[in-house]
C-alpha cells in the first residue's frame, strides 16, 4: 500500500472510522490510502499473517486492481474507490449469499443519493438495463474472496464503486458513475461510510 508523495486520499480516514466504528461492530481496523496495487489482495495477504477479520481498506485507485476470474479493474485516480473488507462468517451458509449482500449495499447506497441501480448477479451494479434495448452501464464490481488461514477461512469482500468519474474518466463507454448518473455533488466520503453501515447490518442480518 502507498502514498505517493503530493496524494492525498479522497476519503476523510477519520471521518470515516468515526462513523462506521461502533461497540459489537464488525469493523476493528480503518485505513485510506491514495494508491495500491489491490485492495483485495493486500487484505487477503494481512488476514494470512493475521487472521483478526474486521479489517477495512480503501483506495483512490489500484494499478492491480481485478474483477471476477481475474480480469483486469481499472479507474482514472481519484474518480473511483476500491473498498475491500475482511469478515469471517459465522454460519457456513453465509458463504453463498456474500456476492448478493456486496450487490444489494451498493445498489441501495446509489438509490440513497438518487440514482436507480439494480444487480446484475454475480459481481456488477449497473444504472439502466431495464430493457433489452439499454443493457445498462457499470457504476461498480464485486468480488469476494476467500483466504484460508490456520484460524480458519477469512472472506474478503471487495467493490470497485465509480463515483466521481466523468465521461473522459471512464476506461469504457459501458461504464458509468454516481456523478454522471443523477448525482453530481457528492460527499465521497459520507457515500462510503453509507454502503460500509448498510453492508454490515446486511452481513448480520
Amino acid at each position: 500500500m502507498t502514498d505517493p508523495a503530493g496524494l492525498t486520499p479522497t476519503v476523510d480516514a477519520h471521518r470515516l472510522a468515526e462513523s462506521i466504528r461502533r461497540p459489537g461492530g464488525i469493523y476493528t481496523q480503518v485505513e485510506v490510502v491514495a494508491d495500491t496495487g489491490s485492495t483485495n489482495a493486500d487484505l487477503a495477504a494481512a488476514a494470512r499473517t493475521d487472521p483478526a477479520a474486521g479489517r477495512v481498506l480503501v483506495s483512490d485507485h489500484q494499478s492491480a486492481g481485478r474483477g471476477r476470474r481475474n480480469r483486469g479493474w481499472s479507474a482514472a485516480p481519484g474518480t473511483s474507490q476500491a473498498i475491500s473488507v475482511s469478515w469471517r462468517p459465522s454460519r457456513t451458509e453465509q458463504w453463498s449469499w456474500l456476492s448478493l449482500i456486496l450487490g444489494i449495499a451498493v445498489a441501495d447506497t446509489a438509490r440513497a443519493v438518487g440514482v436507480a441501480a439494480g444487480l446484475k448477479w454475480p459481481n456488477d451494479v449497473l444504472v439502466g438495463g431495464a430493457s433489452t434495448a439499454d443493457t445498462g452501464r457499470k457504476l461498480a464490481g464485486l468480488l469476494s474472496e476467500r483466504v484460508d488461514t490456520a484460524d480458519g477461512a477469512v472472506c474478503v469482500l471487495g467493490i470497485g464503486l465509480n463515483t466521481t468519474a466523468t465521461q473522459a474518466d471512464l476506461p469504457v463507454p459501458t461504464a458509468t458513475s454516481l456523478a454522471l448518473a443523477g448525482a453530481p455533488h457528492l460527499d465521497v466520503t459520507a457515500v462510503v461510510s453509507d454502503l460500509l453501515v448498510r453492508l454490515e447490518k446486511l452481513l448480520l442480518w
